[in-house]
């Protein structure tokens, strides 16, 4: 049986996938954020064990 595909289903279809695209564009982003502060984390914590040892 062929789905006949409306204008209407085609922009719902059109609008889910935006909004997928949107969800995991924010949940990259958030990853990066969570990624980028363990960066600063890490290196600032080696600074401090390297200062800290060092003396």
């Amino acid at each position: 049986m062929e789905v006949m595909l409306t204008k209407q289903s085609a922009e719902d279809i059109k609008r889910h996938d935006y909004e997928i695209i949107q969800e995991v564009v924010e949940q990259a982003y958030q990853n990066g954020k969570a990624y980028s502060r363990w960066i600063r984390g890490k290196n600032a914590l080696a600074e401090y064990l390297s200062t800290s040892y060092a003396t």
